[in-house]
C-alpha cells in the first residue's frame, strides 16, 4: 500500500502492557498510519491489532523489516532486546522510537547511537 505524501506508517514491535499507552498518540494523528503490529506471541498480536482496528499483525521482526512501505518502528520490548530491534531496524533503513530506557548499558547504548549515525535514520528515546 502506497503511503500518501507526509504520512509516515509505522509498524509496533511489542504488543505487551505499554503498547497501550502509546497506540493513541499515533493512531490520532493524521500524519500517521499505524501499518502493523508484531510481536513474538501471535495471540497477542491478534488481539492488539483487532483490539485498536491495525490492519496487520505478525510474529516475525524480519517480516515487518523486509516491509518497504513501513517508514518507521516503535520498540517496545524488554529493555534487553532493545540493542538487536535497534540496530536491526536502523539496518533496514527505518526509522526507531524506542522506549525507555535505551538500554541495560551504556556500551549498549552507543552501539546503538552509533548504528544510527551510520545508518542516516533516526533514532529516538520516548519517555
Amino acid at each position: 500500500m502506497p503511503a500518501r505524501e507526509g504520512l509516515l506508517r509505522l509498524a509496533i514491535i511489542g504488543a505487551g502492557n505499554i503498547a497501550p499507552l502509546h497506540l493513541p498518540g499515533y493512531l490520532g494523528h493524521p500524519r500517521c498510519e499505524v501499518a502493523s503490529i508484531c510481536d513474538p506471541v501471535e495471540g497477542r498480536a491478534l488481539a492488539m491489532a483487532e483490539a485498536w482496528g491495525i490492519p496487520a499483525a505478525c510474529t516475525d521482526l524480519e517480516e515487518v523489516l523486509g516491509d518497504p512501505s513501513i517508514d518507521a518502528v516503535e520498540i517496545l520490548t524488554p529493555t534487553y532486546l532493545h540493542p538487536q530491534h535497534v540496530t536491526a531496524a536502523l539496518d533496514a533503513g527505518k526509522h526507531v522510537s524506542c522506549q525507555k530506557p535505551l538500554a541495560n548499558s551504556i556500551d549498549e547504548a552507543r552501539t546503538m547511537a552509533e548504528a544510527a549515525s551510520a545508518s542516516g535514520s533516526t533514532l529516538r528515546v520516548s519517555e
